[in-house]
């Protein structure tokens, strides 16, 4: 629907480790309460991007997956983000990668509140809204999750 926000006009993104969360977020909440998974696989849109790009946190940079995902990706002729600035962070080759965590301790993304919670690694793929089918837009997700899918099998 291009919009990051609910019904109540709450962003439900940035929800996360608040006194009084959304209910959507609150959900989530419970359902992770307590549980760490070997990967966070997010998948969602961005309406304001022109091309594909990809956040990522993950303990150690050998686990990486991030450039995978972008060629994955561009060799099926989708638009890459290469924009050096991102939603406001710093980003390279399509990837928006904290090279040091130091994140807010209220109101944060999913992807933030997961990776405080158990470490390990957060991928948030975010495949352009505004400029792609939905069908192409599926594609994306679906070829980003191939690729870590494959490499949690290895």
């Amino acid at each position: 629907m291009n919009t990051r926000v609910n019904a109540d006009g709450i962003d439900i993104n940035r929800q996360f480790a608040t006194r009084r969360p959304a209910p959507e977020a609150a959900l989530i909440m419970r359902a992770l309460e307590g549980r760490c998974f070997d990967l966070v696989f997010e998948m969602h849109e961005d309406v304001d991007s022109n091309g594909f790009y990809l956040y990522e946190l993950v303990d150690d940079p050998a686990d990486s997956l991030g450039e995978a995902i972008v060629d994955a990706v561009a060799s099926c002729g989708f638009p890459i983000n290469f924009d050096e600035c991102i939603e406001g962070s710093d980003a390279k080759g399509g990837i928006i990668r904290p090279k040091k965590f130091r994140f807010r301790k209220t109101h944060l993304p999913k992807a933030v509140y997961t990776y405080r919670a158990c470490g390990g690694h957060v991928i948030t793929l975010a495949p352009p809204a505004s400029t792609l089918s939905f069908e192409d837009r599926v594609k994306i997700e679906l070829a980003g999750l191939n690729v870590a899918l494959k490499s949690l099998l290895r």
